[in-house]
């Protein structure tokens, strides 16, 4: 089964955290959420969000111009 996939393009910091916590109460222990930004800022803060939540983070990595990261929820 893919990954449930966020796009936070465009949008502002807090927005994006809004929109990501959401998605990740909906996901099962173990469960992964693949997220795209075109930000830096947002990006830093999804990954320090995450990270302060003791999610499992990969990424972020930049491709064809936006910024991809995955995060995992603890099991």
């Amino acid at each position: 089964m893919e990954a449930p996939m966020l796009d936070v393009r465009d949008m502002q910091c807090a927005q994006a955290l809004a929109q990501a916590s959401q998605a990740m109460r909906r996901l099962a222990p173990g469960g992964v959420l693949d997220v795209t930004c075109n930000a830096e800022d947002v990006a830093r803060d999804l990954v320090a969000w995450a990270r302060q939540l003791r999610y499992a983070v990969t990424g972020p990595e930049t491709r064809d111009g936006e910024t991809w990261l995955t995060i995992r929820k603890n099991t």
